[in-house]
């Protein structure tokens, strides 16, 4: 059946639901975001400084850690999940900020700790860091072998 009053109706129609799929599956950030280390390596100074200034000039530099940890963080409970060698540590509740199109920034909620992650997800320039800030210490743990998978 066509209509006079809108000639395009079907067409416009197609183009919307269509921009609609294409918004919805480009976000960079899905409902939950599981992260999988393979290799890291902890950055350590005895200051509160910054994760920078850590990465740049560490008091200690840690042995590379092979042991497998994954993160499961769900951002619609804000939560995250934590496991070692497969085996599930802990859960709590989380933060989470975006910082640009690509960046994201989670803490973790813990009473009187300082700590999350910060996630690139740009393909061309993943990367994991996870932080701790203390007032006598700040410790950096860099991911050199690592997954990212989103999923909803």
């Amino acid at each position: 059946m066509k209509t006079t009053v809108f000639p395009n109706l079907p067409r416009i129609m197609k183009t919307l639901v269509g921009l609609v799929f294409l918004l919805h599956g480009s976000s960079p950030f899905a409902q939950k975001l599981v992260v999988e280390l393979y290799e890291k390596q902890d950055f350590v100074t005895y200051r509160n400084t910054s994760i920078d200034s850590t990465l740049m000039s560490p008091d200690y530099l840690s042995e590379i850690d092979d042991s497998k940890t994954k993160y499961v963080f769900d951002l619609t409970e804000k939560t995250s999940a934590f496991y070692r060698e497969d085996r599930f540590q802990s859960i709590l509740p989380i933060a989470f900020e975006k910082i640009s199109d690509n960046l994201l920034r989670v803490q973790i909620l813990q009473e009187d700790l300082h700590y999350g992650l910060l996630i690139n997800l740009d393909p061309a320039q993943e990367s994991v860091l996870w932080y701790q800030f203390s007032e006598f210490y700040t410790t950096v743990m860099k991911a050199h072998q690592f997954k990212l998978f989103k999923c909803d």
